[in-house]
Formats: C-alpha cells, structure tokens, sequence
C-alpha cells in the first residue's frame, strides 16, 4: 500500500480505538446519571473532554491523510472517500474495508449510547426545574390586591426590609 495509503490506514484506525475507548465510558456515564453520582459524572466528564481532544486531532491527521492521498491519486480532496479511494486503489480494500465497517458500527453504537446519555440527563434536569419551580411557589406568598388593582406586597416580604436604616 502506498504511503498516503498507509497514513490514512493507521489515522482510521487510531479513531476506531479511540472510538472504542469512548463505548466503556458512556456506560460509566449512564450509571452515573441513574446513580446521580456528581463527583463520578465530573471525572468522566474530564475523561470524555480530552476523548474529544484526542478524536480532533485524529480528525486533522485523517484530513491531512486525505489531502495527501487526493494529490496522490490525482484527485480533488472535497471528493476523496474510501469508496473512491478502494475504487481507485482496490489494493487498499483488504486494509481499509475493515477499519471503515468497524468505524460504522462504532459510530452507531457512540450515537446511540450518547442520545440515551442526553435523553436521561434532559429528563433529570427538566424534573428537577419542576421540582425548583415548585418549591419556589410553595415558599412565595402569593400575590394580594389592592383596590386599584395593582399587587400589594405581603406582609411578610415587608418585614425582610428594614426601612429604618
């Protein structure tokens, strides 16, 4: 296989392993949001950003890959995808198909296991502004009226204030 080959090769699969680090760590999330685990979800939290560092600059070298087999095969980068590249290098197939079905099934199982991670963080947060938004019109007196119409404070928010000083 030709070097731009061999780069893009060892890029894809750096992000598969990457990739498969991240599946472990978004079950470590999910039982930390079932748990409500605080300390547990800051660490994975660390853990998951330098994941996504890690993926980015992965991400560069795959385009510069990219970039480097586009020149080598005479062909505009914006077009090169594996299928162009395994139509053009078939060569390259037994290296690469792999690694870009391995890719797939991971990035499924990523978006999966995340919007299941969101889906159960968004529902935790929203029942806990009800439960804020409860308490806080249990604690508040509730509005009075005067005559003209207008809100009267309560009594007890009158006597939070010293008017005195």
């Amino acid at each position: 296989m030709p070097a731009p080959l061999d780069d893009l090769g060892a890029v894809l699969a750096a992000e598969a392993a990457e990739c498969r680090d991240l599946l472990p760590l978004l079950e470590d999330e999910f039982r930390a949001l079932l748990q409500a685990d605080v300390p547990a979800l800051l660490e994975i939290g660390a853990r998951r950003e330098a994941a996504v560092a890690q993926l980015n600059a992965l991400e560069q070298r795959r385009q510069r890959a990219v970039g480097d087999l586009a020149t080598a095969l005479g062909l505009p980068a914006p077009s090169v995808t594996l299928s162009s590249v395994l139509g053009t290098a078939p060569e390259a197939a037994a290296r690469l198909l792999p690694i870009r079905n391995e890719l797939r099934e991971l990035l499924v199982m990523l978006r999966t296991l995340h919007g299941r991670n969101r889906f159960l963080a968004e529902h935790t947060l929203s029942c806990l502004r009800g439960l804020f938004s409860s308490l806080v019109a249990a604690l508040a007196p509730a509005p009075t009226y005067a005559d003209s119409g207008r809100a009267r404070p309560s009594a007890q928010e009158l006597r939070l204030l010293d008017r005195r000083a």
